[in-house]
């Protein structure tokens, strides 16, 4: 049988796909979260995610997992609100039994928190918010680093491309009516199409090679 803890650290990764950010939820160490989803593993006898460093991708039977552990856990917490249920009708019932009433049946339909824990709670709820808005961002800015790393790299290699995105940058600020730029002089003659064709000749000539110029 498939223990309930581990269906719910199962679908605390399937919602977030970050075993990180399902540690946050639970409360757990992520080392946990991975020992429980390697033991889901176990006794499905299915591969239930494909992680690697940047994402987790969930597989057909992790997307079958999900459902079937909804289920079970729905269905395990009415077994437990039913025999909640019993157990306060078998207390109440042993308090009134000597005023000759008898108890039929208990629901329990409501809760009532104080307020004080109420308030407690949504500061605690809001911190997480803020500490997973916190985590979201950071990866955000990352991710953005490396791929400025990434265009840098390719800019570094091809002089031309660079001078063609500085001129669809000056293009798109320009689009706007009314709009005054002022561009130094130094960054026109860097955008001159002669000058960019000799940085993308230097760039393709071996070191130490001559350079042939056009009479």
């Amino acid at each position: 049988m498939l223990e309930p803890v581990l269906l719910q650290t199962f679908l605390a990764v399937a919602e977030t796909r970050s075993f990180t950010q399902a540690a946050e939820r639970l409360g757990l160490r992520q080392s946990t979260v991975s020992q429980h989803i390697r033991k889901l593993e176990l006794e499905a006898g299915r591969r239930l995610f494909v992680r690697d460093t940047h994402s987790v991708t969930m597989t057909a039977d992790g997307e079958a997992m999900t459902e079937f552990a909804r289920n079970i856990l729905a269905a395990n917490e009415r077994a437990e609100r039913y025999f909640a249920d019993a157990q306060l009708r078998d207390e109440i019932a042993k308090k009134t039994e000597h005023w000759g009433v008898s108890v039929s049946s208990v629901e329990i339909r409501d809760v009532a928190i104080p307020v004080a824990l109420q308030d407690a709670m949504s500061r605690q709820a809001q911190a997480e918010r803020e500490k997973q808005a916190r985590v979201i961002l950071g990866s955000a800015e990352a991710e953005g680093a490396a791929k400025f790393v990434e265009a840098a790299q390719t800019y570094g290699d091809h002089p031309m491309a660079f001078q063609l995105r500085a001129m669809n940058i000056i293009y798109e600020t320009t689009k706007e009516r009314g709009t005054t730029i002022l561009i130094p002089t130094s960054m026109v003659d860097s955008m001159n199409p002669a000058a960019a064709l000799v940085l993308a000749g230097q760039a393709g000539a071996a070191p130490g090679s001559p350079l042939k110029t056009a009479a």
